[in-house]
């Protein structure tokens, strides 16, 4: 996809309510069955169908257009996502078969916080950013302050949770499944060693204050409410899993375009 071919037009008013209405659905929908994950007849009982199920709101928010004002939506709602997800993954109990898609989940995230902090657009087909024409671009604006520090927290907070996850430690349980062994044994520290290496490099780029300190930036988070050893790794989905939640599957133009 070159950057003549995608969608650099505003969302219009009407696109942009359909698209949250139906992110808002998809939110709700996800949380109740994240909620009865330990339910027999659960529809996400395992990491693995929680992450599929929530590719779909992680691609639909990176494919909104990058400039004003759709480009603010997109940072808006993908820190939204960045928050709920970092937030449940944990909710999970470890599973060594959960690993590598969740690795795989992380690192498209990663690739999609730097386009959205480079101002690109996203291409869902290579699961990255493509750059705007030069005339867009210089009327895109840059990230906000706020915003990389909201980033920049979000990932640091979610990545010492995950860190005491994946060691089974658990303040209510005492000791759980230890997947650092696995991970080792597998290949992949160095690839959960550098999560979020491009977004954090990035943001270093814009020259985010490192003074602050980490009550600092755990006061600015946002409260949302919701009603490489594996150069290689494939980030275009697991197969094996089917996650049946009424339609996953449907596509920005499905979404914004009524064809009725």
């Amino acid at each position: 996809m070159t950057s003549e071919s995608v969608r650099i037009h505003p969302l219009s008013e009407q696109q942009e309510r359909r698209l949250l209405d139906y992110l808002d659905g998809k939110y709700l929908e996800i949380h109740h069955a994240f909620t009865r994950r330990h339910e027999p007849e659960s529809i996400l009982p395992t990491l693995r169908t929680y992450l599929l199920a929530t590719r779909t709101l992680l691609t639909l928010t990176l494919q909104i257009p990058p400039v004003a004002l759709s480009g603010m939506l997109r940072t808006s709602l993908l820190l939204r996502l960045t928050g709920t997800v970092m937030d449940n993954i944990v909710g999970y109990s470890p599973d060594v078969t959960d690993l590598i898609p969740l690795l795989q989940w992380l690192d498209m995230l990663d690739r999609g916080w730097l386009s959205v902090l480079c101002r690109h657009a996203w291409d869902s087909m290579r699961g990255e950013g493509v750059e705007l024409p030069e005339e867009l671009l210089e009327k895109t604006p840059l990230p906000t302050q706020t915003d990389c520090t909201r980033v920049h927290s979000l990932l640091v907070t979610g990545i010492s949770a995950l860190e005491n996850w994946m060691e089974g430690k658990d303040e209510d349980e005492g000791e759980g499944d230890n997947l650092v062994h696995d991970m080792r044994r597998l290949g992949y520290q160095s690839t959960f060693d550098e999560l979020f290496h491009r977004t954090l490099t990035k943001l270093h780029e814009l020259e985010l204050d490192e003074a602050d300190d980490e009550e600092e930036l755990l006061a600015r988070l946002p409260s949302w409410s919701t009603a490489e050893e594996s150069a290689n790794m494939d980030v275009a989905g697991v197969d094996g899993d089917e996650v049946d939640m009424e339609g996953s599957n449907k596509d920005m133009e499905e979404i914004l375009y009524d064809h009725t």
